[in-house]
């Protein structure tokens, strides 16, 4: 059976500053919501509208500014079998419990697309020099947010410029493809 395989970035998860201060290069708000618990439910709608729950997703790291009760609750209320990379706000010792539970697989810096299609990428948090990746010539990330590099080979996968809905490999893909041609 083929599962269908997604990756996304930096759902900051219960961090009211996403929403509150943050601001983009153009001044506009990071994040157009008046409260967390608005944020949280946009991110899971959009991640269960094309996630299933034998789907393979990849999160890029900093995943969340709470470890508790609701975290686990989000976390059971998202679909797919879940992998991790962590990010530069993730606190590895409070998420450790969550990873062990949530996460079918975590890897420190990142992962390679390279089985999963004919277009081999490398996965990380913050982007890699090219020189330095593993697989491939493109470096799928997070990190920057709304903020997109210049450079052609980094496909930013941040939950600002998705619309908070993770991308199908098919339209990493598709974006490696585009840039070649």
């Amino acid at each position: 059976m083929i599962h269908e395989q997604w990756v996304i970035s930096d759902h900051h998860l219960f961090h009211d500053n996403t929403w509150r201060m943050f601001k983009r290069a153009d001044g506009f708000p990071l994040r157009p919501f008046n409260s967390t618990d608005e944020m949280t439910k946009k991110i899971i709608h959009c991640h269960n509208s094309v996630v299933g729950i034998n789907d393979y997703v990849y999160f890029l790291g900093d995943l969340s500014f709470k470890y508790g009760g609701e975290l686990d609750a989000v976390l059971y209320a998202m679909n797919g079998k879940k992998r991790f990379i962590p990010g530069n706000h993730d606190d590895l010792i409070k998420l450790a419990p969550f990873l062990l539970k949530h996460f079918k697989k975590a890897n420190g810096v990142w992962y390679s697309g390279k089985a999963e299609t004919d277009y081999p990428f490398t996965m990380s948090h913050t982007p890699q020099l090219l020189e330095k990746i593993r697989w491939g010539k493109y470096n799928v990330h997070g990190h920057t947010h709304a903020e997109n590099e210049k450079n052609p080979h980094y496909i930013n996968v941040c939950v600002e410029p998705l619309n908070y809905t993770p991308m199908h490999f098919d339209q990493v893909v598709e974006e490696i493809k585009q840039r070649e041609s």
